[in-house]
């Protein structure tokens, strides 16, 4: 008898050592999911806006008659967008990422914590 319980407690402790790596792989497998469509949205939008940049630099400096001074008020604009998501980059994504995570590594399917 006591044989047989042994055996299932560790049969039982193989089981929950299995459920917690297959659990592991599915949160892992979301973490670098979503951080590849992250990337994959950062380079793409990087593309876009260095098109929309040049064209817009371009009709600046049409406007403006200076392709120089276009040039100079474009770095401004990028210099100032940089300065908001400098002061704002906690509010902006640190605090957004630990909340996707601890979603993330933290919740089970069923609600319960795991």
């Amino acid at each position: 008898m006591a044989g047989r319980i042994a055996d299932d407690v560790a049969n039982y402790a193989g089981l929950r050592i299995d459920a917690f790596k297959l659990d592991a792989v599915e949160k892992l497998s979301l973490v670098f999911s979503n951080a590849f469509g992250v990337v994959m949205c950062i380079v793409l939008g990087s593309i876009g806006l260095l098109f929309f940049t040049g064209i817009a630099t371009w009709l600046l400096g049409a406007l403006l008659g200076s392709l120089l001074w276009a040039s100079v008020i474009m770095g401004s604009l990028f210099v100032a967008a940089a300065v908001v998501v400098l002061v704002n980059r906690q509010r902006m994504f640190a605090d957004q990422m630990v909340a996707l995570f601890s979603r993330m590594l933290f919740n089970s399917k069923d609600g319960r914590e795991s």
